[in-house]
Order: structure tokens, then sequence, then C-alpha cells
């Protein structure tokens, strides 16, 4: 595989991962604002304690960022395995026979921390 192909393999594995960031940022969108209630649940049961708004748009603009971070979250089983499947051609059979455990290990820590966040 020459420079060109790599970069060109490279860049397609760069706008799957852009696509998938932003189709889960748009449906992580309406979820922002109970995801907004949520965080703020420890700051709301101290007393004297409140949020201030600063800006007309700055609710709005932490709802986007809070969508993006969730969606980021949502869409990074698909980013690693696009990771995977541009770094795996260049590996050797043992090397990857050694990636196994890796992978299982880390989905099954993905799926734990996933769970453990929703509880």
């Amino acid at each position: 595989m020459s420079f060109i192909q790599h970069l060109e393999e490279f860049r397609r594995r760069r706008i799957i991962c852009v696509i998938a960031l932003l189709a889960s940022m748009f449906g992580c969108l309406a979820f922002a604002p109970k995801l907004f209630n949520i965080l703020q649940m420890p700051l709301v049961k101290v007393p004297d304690h409140q949020l201030i708004v600063l800006s007309p748009l700055e609710y709005y603009i932490t709802c986007i960022k809070l969508a993006l971070i969730a969606g980021l979250f949502v869409v990074s089983p698909v980013i690693l395995f696009q990771i995977w499947r541009f770094v795996a051609p260049g590996l050797k059979s043992n090397e990857k026979r050694f990636m196994l455990p890796f992978v299982i290990l880390g989905t099954l820590f993905f799926l734990s921390a996933a769970v453990r966040l929703h509880f």
C-alpha cells in the first residue's frame, strides 16, 4: 500500500468517525436538558448554592457541550473500531492474537462504566 493509499484510508476512517459523532451528538441533544438536571443534582442539595447564567445563550451552549460529550461516549465503540480497522492490516498475526484480550476487556470495561453511569 502506497503512502497516498494510507492517507486515503485514514481520511475515510476519519470521515466515518466524524459522521458517527455528529449523528450521536444530535441524538443526544434531545436528552441534554435531562442530563443537565442530573449533573446539577449534587449542587441543588447544598444550601445557598445555585447556578448562575452570565449570558442569554449560556444554557444552550452548555446543553450542546453536554450533547457532544454524551455523543462521544455513545459513539466511542465505533471510533475504536475504526482505529482498529486502520491499524490491523499493519499487524502480524501473532500481534493480532495479543490484541484479542485487550479488545474483550476494553468492551467489558466500557459496558460496565456505561451501566455504572446509568445508576
